[in-house]
């Protein structure tokens, strides 16, 4: 672990993608020097979407005293140097035929998003937003040409599972000269994050780091990842030539409420970073080649550096 110190949080649902699928199917806690664990138990009901906020918000109170070194109280804090946190909503939700939770969840891990940036730029931080897979951007099935299937007496015919081949994104905030190459895939997160803490790549790993001739040497303060669950980028991507491909796309319609833009999309507007898409499913994460993308796949690769 180089000396350094991580964390890993998320709620029940995700707890074990973020430790045991993110470290290659090991159970790591107690055994690496320097790990925390924090699991956020998940709310109790039949459904998740009758509480689609979920548990993001509990996850980013418990997260922030790690980051910047101050708990809640004002008290001094333990602080780590690289965290890994996993917002479910997306993803769970994005199974659930309740298309206006999935948008409220959406929109919950956006606004949580942009406390965790206040966190790492207070901190001198890099924050590194990516997914495992699609599906909240995908919430009904769609013809070929984009348009919505229909049932026989009109109605939509609901997506219950992940987007099958909707790329992710990979954004880096806090990193100074950050420029990212393009067709990447799950795998190259990892040797990616270690060239920015100028960490070597191990020898087992066979991805590589997107990071374009970067030279600004290592970064400063904590690394944080954050997994949006289940958000990928819809396919098709002109909402104007494609609309019915964006009427049940929960992301879409979440930024549409905000008035054209996440808070994500803002920090972007207002800050310098790197971003491309990954690929995360098929042969892209070593699945066949008509296979969609899941989580636990997903973590592990983002996790070792390979498929």
């Amino acid at each position: 672990n180089h000396g350094l110190k991580q964390l890993r949080i998320a709620e029940s649902e995700k707890f074990k993608h973020v430790t045991y699928f993110f470290d290659g199917l090991r159970d790591l806690s107690g055994r690496l020097p320097g790990l925390t664990t924090r699991l956020v138990p998940s709310n109790k009901l039949e459904r998740h979407d009758e509480q689609p906020d979920m548990k993001a918000v509990e996850i980013t109170d418990a997260a922030i005293p790690y980051l910047t070194g101050v708990d809640a109280n004002g008290q001094p804090h333990e602080r780590v140097d690289v965290a890994v946190i996993n917002y479910a909503n997306s993803d769970i939700l994005g199974h659930f035929p309740n298309f206006e939770a999935a948008v409220a969840g959406v929109r919950t891990v956006d606004e949580q998003i942009g406390r965790l940036w206040q966190a790492v730029e207070q901190a001198g931080g890099t924050l590194i937003i990516t997914a495992d897979h699609g599906s909240a951007e995908a919430m009904a099935k769609l013809n070929p040409d984009g348009t919505l299937k229909r049932k026989p007496d009109g109605g939509i015919v609901p997506n219950k599972a992940h987007a099958f081949d909707n790329p992710v994104d990979l954004i880096i905030l806090g990193a100074r000269q950050v420029e990212l190459r393009n067709g990447g895939r799950l795998k190259n997160l990892a040797p990616t994050i270690l060239e920015l803490q100028g960490i070597p790549k191990p020898a087992d790993m066979d991805a590589d780091s997107l990071l374009v001739n970067y030279e600004a040497g290592p970064v400063k303060g904590p690394v944080v990842v954050v997994v949006r669950d289940g958000q990928g980028i819809n396919k098709w991507r002109d909402p104007a030539a494609h609309p019915e491909a964006f009427e049940y796309d929960a992301v879409h319609q979440a930024r549409q409420r905000r008035g054209g833009a996440l808070i994500v999309d803002d920090i972007l507007a207002a800050a310098s970073h790197g971003r491309t898409e990954l690929w995360a499913h098929g042969e892209a994460v070593g699945h066949p080649p008509a296979q969609m993308g899941d989580s636990e796949t997903g973590h592990s690769n983002m996790g070792v550096g390979r498929s």
